[in-house]
């Protein structure tokens, strides 16, 4: 028997055959970590003159996850929409599922590849000075302006 706890992550679901085997274990607790649903919903709902409805979505993501997760989706949901409007051969994208690139593709047509690529530089910028202690404000407020002005 261990004396000190022993954790296990693994990147994706694991089979319900692994699962049943820990379970049978004596003091084996099994947890399952999803993102919460609003954060798709956010990431959906990125659009040109939907200011409203993505600062409503983000405030309500920010109460149940951290900034600087959301800021990481965010930035990733960008890069994604670049390469689906550019056809960038980018690792990321080879790794979405058909639906999920048909989904890019069509938010993605919604902007011009110039204003993806400004938002992608002011997330850029926003990281930088977050990570460099020279931000103004928090990331919350930052990430509130990003939407108000998108």
């Amino acid at each position: 028997p261990f004396a000190n706890d022993l954790m296990c992550w693994e990147g994706k679901v694991a089979g319900t055959m692994l699962l049943n085997r820990f379970k049978k274990a004596k003091g084996v607790t099994i947890e399952l970590f999803k993102q919460p649903a609003i954060i798709f919903n956010l990431l959906d709902s990125i659009l040109p003159n939907n200011a409203a409805a993505m600062l409503g979505t983000l405030n309500e993501a920010l109460k149940q996850s951290e900034p600087e997760l959301i800021f990481y989706m965010i930035v990733r949901q960008i890069r994604l929409l670049l390469a689906a409007l550019t056809k960038a051969d980018i690792s990321e994208m080879k790794r979405v599922a058909p639906w999920q690139a048909g989904k890019l593709r069509k938010q993605a047509l919604l902007f011009s590849e110039n204003k993806l690529l400004q938002l992608y530089k002011e997330l850029l910028i926003i990281d930088y000075q977050m990570k460099t202690g020279r931000s103004a404000t928090n990331l919350t407020k930052r990430l509130q302006y990003v939407m108000m002005n998108l």
